[in-house]
């Protein structure tokens, strides 16, 4: 299989300093396939409690192990951030 699948959604997560933040959410797949419904369940997880930006990106991108993109505002910021996959090493 060589296919490339970008999966959006959008996150409505809990920022650490108390405010709700909601970002729009990009899943890169490469050569497989990772349903939406394991996608939302760790996007469930990760945003339990409060947590960055960064952080959440980071953390769906491991736990799925593709590319995510997140963006969002911040007061006046938009912020996108893009994280891969951590390897162990």
């Amino acid at each position: 299989m060589k296919t490339t699948t970008v999966h959006r959604t959008t996150i409505v997560g809990k920022c650490p300093h108390g405010c709700p933040d909601v970002y729009e959410a990009e899943f890169h797949i490469e050569n497989r396939v990772v349903t939406v419904e394991s996608i939302q369940a760790e996007i469930d997880r990760a945003t339990e409690a409060p947590i960055y930006q960064e952080s959440l990106t980071q953390t769906l991108a491991d736990r799925i192990g593709c590319p995510v993109v997140t963006s969002g505002a911040h007061g006046r910021f938009m912020t996108e951030c893009r994280a891969v996959p951590q390897t162990e090493g």
